[in-house]
């Protein structure tokens, strides 16, 4: 997706006036898979938006989570990330380079439902974030190759 109407219609979907600093803020969560914090979506678009501040990119960021437009997503205590990815899938910190990956599988979903069918009765599910934190692929090739 990388026609600006097609961010602009999801906004209208929303309800939310689809100015362009907000479409180039979904665009940008939307196209860039890194899980960004607020402060990497204000870096990559202060300078097409000279008059950007970190205000609004945050605001901005929280109204689309709010409006579940995009996921934020708690794998670190001191930032919160952005996932434009809605469907179920668990995230994966690599604990060496620090990227986030999404792992997806067909069976993610069955998982997601069978964690909030172990919650007592009178417990309701409102959303559920699975993390895992290890080496990627990478990061583990290296460490072999060292030892």
């Amino acid at each position: 997706m990388s026609d600006n109407s097609e961010y602009a219609e999801i906004l209208r979907s929303k309800n939310i006036r689809p100015s362009s600093l907000r479409v180039a803020v979904l665009k940008y969560v939307t196209e860039n898979e890194v899980h960004p914090t607020a402060e990497t979506v204000y870096q990559a678009l202060i300078g097409s938006y000279p008059s950007l501040s970190r205000t609004t990119v945050y605001n901005t960021l929280h109204l689309f989570s709010t409006e579940h437009i995009l996921n934020s997503l708690n794998i670190e205590d001191e930032q919160v990330r952005y996932d434009a990815k809605l469907t179920p899938h668990i995230h994966f910190k690599c604990t060496v380079c620090m990227k986030i990956f999404d792992i997806v599988s067909d069976s993610v979903g069955d998982f997601y439902n069978n964690c909030t069918a172990m919650l007592p009765h009178d417990f309701e599910a409102g959303q559920t974030q699975i993390s895992i934190w290890g080496k990627c692929p990478e990061c583990a090739k290296k460490a072999i190759r060292h030892t």
